[in-house]
């Protein structure tokens, strides 16, 4: 019997009061990297209880070194374990996968994004596909009732019915690492930065993003193609990337005669060409200025992190990350650490005025009274110290006392901000009763 038909038959006999039609809310997709490794990632709006799926190589180009549970499918069993059934099999051109979470139907996947395998592949035979100054690629595509005896299928198992996806980004592109005679090993980095502020409110930051000529530093470059992909945050945004530093300067200060961006909401890249009538190049030894500057947006959150990575994915036709020396493009890299990472932090924002430092809202006598009483009397101790802080020297002391009396009985000056609404100082914590 099809493996699908035999997954579909388990879950149905342990769930038959739920059987229902889920609707296709499912897709699935591959993600390629430059190191040759490669993951099967789902987008679920459904409870889960299976899938089966098979993945496709060219065992000319490339060789399947490992397949494993990804992050996702190592903890989704009961008791946060593999699942009940999950068998992975290879063959010389692929690999398929079959799971059932639960043949009691306790367990599901949560509806979500997931990864479900990680793949290592063996891509050095794509150098020798490469062409002068084309690195040599080979695709991974999902394949379906392909591999396997019966052929395995790519579905996914919700109240015990098997469902197609209803989207499939079918291939990624392994490339080659190494180019046949070429000039420099590049490199692309992003700047990393912290953000803060007060819990829900809104951030920007002003990432830049730099060229590395790691061979000799002296490669005339004539233009370069960039694409980087953001993870993380929330209620992240991007806007269009902006030539920086040198890049920005040449023509006269006019800039490139062509920089062409576009822009995924969290994502974008941009070709440049320096000037269409040649003779205009740029170097970019270690410590070069920027190229590119790209404004992020987002809402404070605790904790959150949001880090960009170059991309060789983004568009269509898929950008490629590369340097243009001689007319001829060279592929760039991006080291691990080289990303760009923003880091966002909540601050404490407390409201209060400056100078009640009885904390009655409203600055009268009875508050150098207090603050007089609190430091020489053993009077009672405001609630918000920096409320007492009249004069914003960052101390308390008779001084602040004094500047009161001589704000409200001889027209002396007032207190500095926030007077008289109430309003935030930074990160000053206290327990003010302003609202």
């Amino acid at each position: 019997m099809h493996f699908t038909k035999v997954l579909g038959l388990a879950l149905a006999l342990v769930c038959a009061s739920s059987v229902a039609y889920a609707g296709g809310g499912f897709t699935i997709s591959l993600n390629c990297n430059p190191d040759g490794s490669a993951s099967v990632n789902l987008d679920s709006s459904g409870e889960l209880q299976g899938w089966s799926l098979g993945v496709c190589h060219d065992s000319a180009a490339i060789g399947l070194t490992s397949v494993e549970d990804g992050a996702a499918t190592a903890v989704v069993g009961g008791g946060g374990g593999p699942p009940a059934f999950d068998t992975i099999t290879t063959f010389p051109d692929g690999w398929t996968v079959g799971v059932v979470i639960d043949f009691l139907g306790c367990c599901t996947l949560a509806p979500g994004s997931h990864e479900l395998n990680v793949m290592q592949y063996d891509i050095s035979g794509l150098d020798a596909l490469a062409s002068g100054d084309v690195p040599g690629t080979s695709d991974i595509c999902f394949c379906t009732n392909t591999l396997g005896s019966p052929a395995v299928s790519i579905v996914v198992v919700e109240s015990g019915a098997s469902i197609p996806p209803a989207g499939i980004d079918s291939c990624c592109t392994m490339t080659g690492a190494e180019f046949v005679d070429g000039p420099a090993d590049w490199a692309y980095s992003g700047s990393d930065h912290d953000v803060s502020g007060a819990p829900a409110a809104a951030w920007s930051q002003t990432m830049s993003f730099s060229i590395t000529d790691n061979d000799t530093g002296t490669a005339d470059t004539q233009g370069f193609s960039m694409g980087m992909s953001a993870a993380g945050g929330t209620d992240l945004a991007v806007s269009d990337p902006a030539p920086a530093g040198d890049l920005a300067g040449i023509n006269g200060g006019t800039g490139p005669s062509f920089f062409g961006t576009s822009n995924f909401g969290t994502d974008w890249t941009v070709g440049v060409v320096y000037n269409f009538l040649g003779g205009v190049f740029l170097q970019y030894p270690a410590g070069s200025p920027a190229a590119v500057t790209a404004d992020y947006s987002g809402t404070i959150v605790d904790g959150d992190v949001v880090t960009v990575s170059m991309d060789n994915t983004l568009g269509s036709p898929p950008v490629s990350n590369v340097v243009v020396v001689g007319g001829a493009s060279f592929a760039a890299g991006q080291e691990p650490g080289d990303e760009g990472v923003i880091t966002v932090s909540e601050i404490t924002v407390t409201l209060f005025i400056r100078g009640d430092c009885n904390d009655d809202g409203i600055v009268n006598i009875a508050d150098p009274v207090w603050t007089l009483n609190e430091l020489f009397l053993s009077g009672p101790t405001s609630v918000c110290p920096a409320a007492c802080d009249s004069n914003s020297d960052g101390m308390v002391d008779a001084t602040d006392a004094s500047y009161t009396l001589n704000y409200r009985f001889m027209d002396g000056p007032p207190p500095a901000a926030p007077f008289p609404d109430c309003g935030p100082d930074g990160g000053v914590d206290c327990a003010s009763s302003c609202p």
